[in-house]
């Protein structure tokens, strides 16, 4: 079982990003082991090579266009502009700095990356999922180490970034509905999509609803 959870953001520029991952290395490396900064650093590089990117055109699919390229664009990520002034308020800080995400690219790296193991394991958990690309990626990657994978979980506490990923699982039913079929879509805080085919789950957690029905 994966449990993933990224050591820093990785956000629009990606000169600032390298620059500001070179400063943290000795830091990073310290907190996360070096081979969590050698991987994660392989995902930055990977955003910027010509990376075969696997369900790309389902993700645009799921969550548009826009949304999909606006890593690359100086405009706020939809995880940020999503959340709600009583969430932003919150938080306490602006959303902007303690939000961000892996491009396609760099998501596949990690995908692709022999330390990790995908390979080999059933489940993979994102806790801290935003509005939900990676675990998408992951689960609809039609080839690759992720086939084996029979549960990808993605959970999040911000409200407003769940009900965006929950949307998007919502669009890939009604657009695929031959090859997946969503449940528990009035439980609050909870969705499960299953593949017809293989039996594989996507299930998105809002971690506030779970504890409060616990």
């Amino acid at each position: 079982e994966l449990h993933l959870k990224s050591p820093l953001c990785i956000k629009h520029n990606h000169m600032e990003d390298i620059l500001f991952l070179a400063i943290l290395m000795p830091i990073l490396g310290a907190v996360f082991g070096r081979e969590a900064v050698k991987i994660y650093t392989l995902a930055l590089v990977g955003r910027q090579r010509r990376t075969t990117v696997e369900g790309v055109q389902l993700l645009s699919t799921v969550y548009g266009k826009e949304v999909m390229e606006e890593i690359f664009s100086p405009k706020p990520l939809k995880g940020h502009t999503c959340l709600s002034q009583e969430e932003n308020r919150g938080l306490g800080v602006d959303s902007a700095l303690i939000y961000g995400e892996i491009a396609p690219a760099g998501v596949q790296v990690l995908i692709n990356s022999p330390e990790l193991r995908f390979d080999e394991a059933e489940r993979v958990v994102d806790m801290g999922m935003g509005i939900g690309k990676a675990v998408f990626q992951l689960y609809l990657a039609p080839s690759g180490p992720s086939q084996g994978i029979q549960q990808i979980v993605g959970i999040e506490k911000i409200g407003s970034r769940f009900q965006v990923a929950k949307e998007a699982a919502e669009t890939l039913v009604r657009c695929l509905f031959s090859k997946f079929s969503i449940y528990n879509q009035d439980t609050p805080g909870f969705v499960e999509v299953v593949e017809h085919s293989s039996g594989r789950k996507l299930v998105l957690v809002h971690a506030d609803a779970s504890s409060q029905s616990e």
